[in-house]
């Protein structure tokens, strides 16, 4: 007895049949065998780099290389870790957290030495600009304020006597 592998059934009363069709021939022609590895299942995020050099997700918040501040990142969320992508070649792996643990998760390579400062970051370009069209502005301010001599101090009141 031949068996039909076909994917349609058709149920008459109480039997099972099952049922060729001509598009269950047609499909079984272009069918390709499945793929030896299925690739890992996450959820994609964007987000930015806070001053501090984390990026938050949910409640938890998980570093990256400080000169990431300010930069947006792609989170790739699986079940068990957590991916901070700047680029191709940049990348953080940390062990994800609970939903709601409230923690910070921080990366002994994320940070400098101790004793050494973070490095600043780059100015933005419009600041750059700005900074090369009127130094004279930002050292030396010309507010009238500033110019103005500092007025006397008050003098102290005594206290009552009674």
């Amino acid at each position: 007895m031949q068996h039909d592998t076909s994917p349609h059934e058709v149920q008459l009363g109480g039997e099972k049949r099952r049922v060729q069709t001509a598009s269950a021939a047609t499909e079984r022609l272009r069918l390709k065998p499945l793929p030896g590895w299925i690739p890992e299942v996450y959820r994609l995020q964007h987000r930015v780099v806070d001053v501090e050099g984390y990026v938050a997700l949910h409640s938890n918040r998980y570093s990256v290389p400080v000169d990431w501040i300010g930069r947006r990142v792609e989170v790739r969320e699986t079940k068990d870790k957590v991916e901070l992508q700047l680029d191709v070649r940049k990348v953080v792996t940390h062990a994800r957290i609970a939903e709601a643990e409230f923690q910070r998760v921080t990366l002994a390579e994320d940070r400098p030495p101790r004793g050494q400062r973070m490095p600043r970051p780059d100015r933005h370009p419009e600041e750059k600009a700005i900074l090369e069209a009127a130094p004279q502005n930002i050292h030396k301010p010309n507010l009238p304020f500033c110019n103005a001599e500092a007025p006397a101090p008050r003098p102290r009141r005594r206290p009552r006597e009674q």
